[in-house]
């Protein structure tokens, strides 16, 4: 089963806050869940169902964790990868990743990831000077 969620986006913080907590939460836990809020996209990923999503290359990804810490986060297509990686509550690790395809996927094994594409491009990137590391 799937939920689809459409909502006008940010008129109040509080409420935005509020819909994003229901959007995690062990009510939805049983279907995959999807909202549209404004020009962002929010795809809820739950353990043992990673979730394939559709981007355009260089549309900005964010990975939040408003449920708590997540673990065993593996992600693909993204410009930087995680693999096995934990993202504590509160963590920007996840935050303004790069879409580098036309698809890219999320899985975790503990916890909950909200996918967030906010409707915006990447800025360019310079290259990174030192290698990069995507376990955790």
């Amino acid at each position: 089963a799937h939920l689809l969620v459409v909502g006008g986006g940010a008129d109040r913080l509080d409420h935005l806050l509020a819909d994003v907590a229901q959007l995690v939460s062990l009510r939805t836990a049983a279907v995959e869940v999807t909202a549209v809020l404004g020009p962002a996209v929010c795809t809820v990923v739950r353990p043992g169902r990673p979730r394939d999503l559709v981007a355009r290359p260089g549309d900005q990804v964010s990975l939040l964790t408003p449920a708590g810490a997540a673990r065993g986060v593996t992600t693909s297509g993204l410009r930087w990868a995680l693999l096995d990686a934990e993202l504590g509550a509160g963590s920007t690790r996840g935050v303004s990743n790069e879409a580098v395809g036309s698809t890219f996927a999320v899985a975790v094994a503990e916890g909950v990831v909200l996918v967030v594409q906010p409707g915006t491009r990447a800025p360019e990137v310079a290259p990174r000077t030192t290698p990069y590391d995507p376990s955790p």
